[in-house]
């Protein structure tokens, strides 16, 4: 048994056209409008990395490499040391500071890694960004020799 659709009625055809439009509408709000998925995720499955605390900041900011490991890099890749000086230059600005230009100086960069721990490991994240001071994997384990 055929149930006849009529449309003829403006009402009806006006109601057929608003839920068309209003269906699609919501398709492309859902699919983002171009198919892929949205990136916004459903509460229940996001995961949201908690801050550091106070302590854990202060015992990551001491982590470092070896101020004659650091010197040894820097002594290779000139362009690192630009970088390093770059950051000094960035906090003295951050603190109000006028750079000397004997803050700058290669002497200086390698002294104050002598003896500041913090500023030893900005140095060692920078290298590592750039490649260097990275743990490598043991040749002689299953991984290596994969």
């Amino acid at each position: 048994m055929e149930i006849p659709l009529k449309l003829t009625n403006p009402r009806r055809l006006l109601a057929c056209f608003a839920w068309i439009f209003f269906c699609l509408s919501l398709y492309g709000q859902v699919n983002n409008g171009n198919g892929s998925q949205s990136p916004v995720q459903p509460v229940y499955t996001r995961t949201r990395t908690p801050e550091p605390s106070e302590l854990a900041k202060d015992n990551y900011s001491r982590v470092a490499a070896s101020a004659v490991q650091i010197r040894v890099v820097l002594a290779k890749d000139a362009g690192l040391m630009v970088e390093l000086k770059r950051w000094v230059a960035k906090e003295a600005t951050d603190n109000g500071q006028i750079v000397e230009d004997s803050d700058l100086a290669d002497q200086a960069i390698f002294e104050r890694l002598d003896r500041d721990i913090v500023f030893r490991s900005v140095a060692t994240r920078l290298l590592q960004r750039y490649g260097y001071l990275l743990p490598a994997t043991n040749p002689d384990s299953s991984q290596g020799k994969e």
